[in-house]
């Protein structure tokens, strides 16, 4: 038996064939020698002799690392084992492993396209040269560590340590057998410039108006600068000449290269013809210049080189637009790189490093099939884990940017609200015909000859072009222009878990978007909360102990920006970013605007859907029926539970007897005016009339780590609150905490040990109104001041036995 080779496994009868009837190949081992077919491999690494496409894979490998290293003899196991040599020094949970311990599966061949008939798979092959016909392939590598079994001694199990999925290139004589020859890994050294300017080529022409902005557009800053990539120096951009931005990250450094920026003392200088030519820039500047005029075009935006560093008034002004400086770009390059130090790798003067996709996996993980074709979305995986997109900055950046020309270390992948192109895509023979479509009305049996101009949706035949679909790279990416709370919820939460240099640029990474999002709401942000839906806005939630930022930068509790902690809304019911609890305004809030002094907010005026603000329904004797927003009875039937929205008698009986409804509301309008003096000293505070009631925190259930009960003084479960940790509760038990509540709530989600969370009368109706609210702290020898701590919820029903008084809240 070879070494590879698995004792248990039987030979099958097309594989016994192939043995007897063609000439061992003495580069391959016995489990390899499929490889050796190349129409075999060609065929997915199925049985040609075998119709049912469902039979067992032959391109699937198990070794050990010992029988690699005795193997090397054969050109397969010998490029497993170069990759599995690699990843133990490149990853870190395999450095330090013994060697012995470790088990290697393979799968094999995956490809760039999913060609399934006989005649499309011909186009996998390079046929130019006269000596061999090549092949361009994935392999799927797996590497394993052997661990201790619970079933005892003698029992394996293994932990996945390592998944890559490098490329290689194949090649098979041309003769009678088509014999493999050999093997060699594939790296593509450049990318090719004519082709990313064909990509957004592309969608200026076809695209138009639709990769065009709506938000952001409007005049630039004053002094707005630009790189001049053919005169090499800095000038003032007037007019709308057109311009690329760059996205990149600041490292501090000790090379004095890697500081240069435009300031003061330099900028006049730096206006003279020529002049960045004399100066020493980061290599990721100096090679998006380079790019720009390969790509024909002029000018080029680097906040490093275009904004005055050590100007604060011109660099607040600057930083305030960010929306429309990348907004207004043709694209922006996305350095999206762990070391900018290293330049845009792939341009020219720049090669990637080798073997760069053995450092990678872009196959789906679980049980891949080979023959397979790789998805596009995992394409993204080098920039969206690399530590580009891990800063805070690069955010609003790639959000803002209505065109996207992503640089990673592996390859060049464009974005656009349309669609995308992927270099990869690009490598393989005749790539323009084979940029996979994903779309189940697309015919593959048709002759490639009818798609070499366009697909059948009409898409142009363009090397790597993806059209958008279902697998579109960067969905999470785009703001709709008809923004729903739902996707604010997921840009505070992505922003909140990135990395910022200095704790104080927490709002002003974020301007750009936060613009952006108040125009598409039609709202002021403050402190980056949207106006309109200020109550929902306060309801977040983070992980963990609480962690505010330092006091000296000056957010107020109640805003997410405060807290050092993942932001988080998910706590609150939402199928496909649709909220289902749907609120009611019981609550007038007031801001205490740094600079305007104290002023109502302009929130939104709803009664759970209705268009009646608190005035309006409390001049009424009953409540004005429910409204529900389209499709929203459908979700009520699958997450309710079997229960029906409560009626509008009993919404009545439930709201009237609860201390703080609409009637009372509005009839407390007006603010305690010792309230309102205190509140000149604390600037962004939020200022309302509401009811307090002092509570105690319980432990949740064992299985919800994160939440815990709220009970009255008697001890009853009235409401809960959410992102609790267990030390908190532990560090509350003797004390009460008060609950400020802040809007009305309808949710029909409120299953599992929520719903039990709040005693009911035993009408489960009576349950399904609730309150948000928040749990505050109070500052020591400040009446009416309070902090805010954790968000929740109350029931309605249950508020009257809490003992609820109405106050004047000052939430600082």
């Amino acid at each position: 038996m070879e070494p590879g080779q698995d004792d248990s496994e039987e030979a099958s009868p097309s594989r016994q064939a192939a043995d007897n009837n063609q000439p061992i190949n003495p580069k391959l081992c016995v489990q390899c020698r499929r490889w050796d077919q190349l129409d075999h491999v060609l065929n997915n690494g199925r049985d040609l002799q075998v119709d049912d496409y469902t039979s067992w894979d032959l391109m699937e490998c198990k070794f050990s690392y010992l029988d690699l290293s005795e193997n090397v003899h054969c050109i397969i196991c010998k490029c497993v084992f170069d990759v599995v040599n690699y990843r133990s020094q490149e990853s870190a949970l395999l450095q330090g492993r013994p060697k012995d311990e470790l088990l290697i599966l393979t799968r094999a061949p995956f490809y760039l396209d999913r060609r399934n008939g006989p005649h499309e798979r011909l186009f996998r092959l390079e046929l130019s040269n006269p000596a061999y016909i090549s092949l361009f392939i994935y392999l799927y590598v797996e590497i394993k560590f052997k661990t201790l079994s619970k079933w005892g001694e003698g029992s394996k199990m293994y932990d996945i340590l390592d998944i890559s999925t490098p490329e290689f290139s194949i090649y098979y004589t041309r003769d009678v057998y088509s014999k493999l020859y050999d093997i060699q890994p594939w790296d593509a050294t450049y990318f090719q410039v004519p082709v990313l300017k064909e990509w957004i080529s592309h969608c200026q022409n076809d695209h138009g108006n639709e990769c065009s902005s709506t938000f952001g557009s409007g005049d630039m800053p004053l002094d707005f600068r630009v790189i001049d990539t053919e005169d090499m120096n800095i000038i003032k951009l007037n007019g709308r000449s057109s311009f690329v931005a760059l996205s990149y990250t600041w490292r501090t450094s000790e090379d004095s290269a890697n500081d240069f920026q435009l300031e003061k003392d330099n900028a006049q200088r730096l206006e003279l013809l020529g002049a960045l030519a004399s100066v020493s820039i980061p290599n990721v500047i100096s090679d998006a210049i380079s790019l720009c005029r390969d790509l024909g075009e002029r000018y080029l935006w680097v906040d490093r080189l275009c904004i005055i560093q050590d100007d604060e008034v011109s660099k607040s002004h600057q930083i305030a637009a960010m929306d429309r400086v990348y907004g207004s770009a043709v694209f922006t390059i996305m350095a999206a790189l762990n070391d900018y130090a290293e330049g845009l790798p792939g341009c020219v003067g720049r090669p990637r490093r080798r073997y760069a996709s053995w450092s990678r996996s872009h196959i789906s993980i679980g049980d891949p099939t080979p023959g397979e074709e790789t998805h596009a979305s995992s394409m993204m995986s080098d920039a969206n884990n690399s530590f580009w997109n891990r800063r805070g900055w690069t955010f609003q950046e790639r959000i803002l940017s209505k065109r996207r020309l992503f640089i990673t270390e592996y390859q060049a992948v464009f974005a656009c609200s349309r669609g995308a192109a992927i270099e990869a895509f690009a490598w393989a023979p005749n790539s323009s015909l084979c940029a996979p479509s994903y779309s189940p009305s697309h015919d593959h049996s048709l002759p490639i000859s009818m798609m070499q101009t366009s697909d059948l949706h009409g898409h142009p035949q363009i090397p790597g072009l993806i059209p958008k679909d279902g697998h579109f790279l960067e969905a999470g990416y785009f703001i709709p222009a008809t923004i729903q709370f739902g996707d604010f919820d997921k840009l505070v939460g992505d922003y909140s878990s990135r990395q910022l240099s200095y704790a104080a640029d927490i709002l002003h990474a974020f301007t750009g978007v936060a613009n952006f999002i108040g125009e598409a709401f039609g709202t002021p942000i403050i402190f980056g909360l949207p106006e309109k839906y200020i109550a929902w806005g306060l309801t977040w939630g983070c992980k963990g102990l609480p962690a505010r930022r330092n006091e000296t930068i000056q957010i107020p509790s109640w805003s997410w920006a405060s807290s050092l902690n993942i932001i988080d809304y998910d706590w609150r019911s939402s199928v496909n970013g649709q909220e289902l609890a749907i609120a009611a305004n019981i609550v007038t809030f007031y801001f205490q605007d740094p600079e305007n002094g104290l002023r109502k907010l302009n929130t939104e005026k709803c009664w759970f859907e209705g268009d009646q603000g608190l005035d309006d329904t409390a001049s009424e004797k009953r409540l004005p029926p429910l409204e529900f927003p389209e499709g929203y009875d459908r979700l009520w039937d699958i997450h309710a539970s079997g229960l029906r929205p409560p009626g509008d008698q009993k919404t009545n009986e439930i709201w009237r007897e609860c201390p703080h409804n609409p009637w009372e509301a509005a009839a407390r309008l007006i603010l305690d005016p010792e309230a309102l003096e205190m509140a000149r000293t604390f600037p962004g505070a939020l200022v309302f009339n509401t009811t307090v009631a002092s509570l105690k925190i319980r432990k949740g259930p064992t299985y919800d780590q994160n939440s815990a009960f709220v009970c009255n003084q008697a001890g009853k479960r009235v409401g809960f609150a959410n992102y609790v940790s267990r030390q908190s509760i532990e560090a509350r038990a003797e004390d009460s905490i008060d609950c400020v509540v802040i809007s009305g709530s309808l949710d029909p989600t409120r299953g599992g040990w929520r719903r039990w969370a709040i005693e009911s009368s035993g009408d489960d109706n009576d349950g399904m109104w609730d309150m948000d609210v928040l749990l505050v702290e109070r500052l020591s020898c400040k009446p009416y001041v309070a902090r805010r701590v954790y968000a929740g919820r109350v029931s309605t029903f249950q508020w009257k036995n809490c003992s609820p008084r109405w106050e004047t809240v000052i939430l600082c």
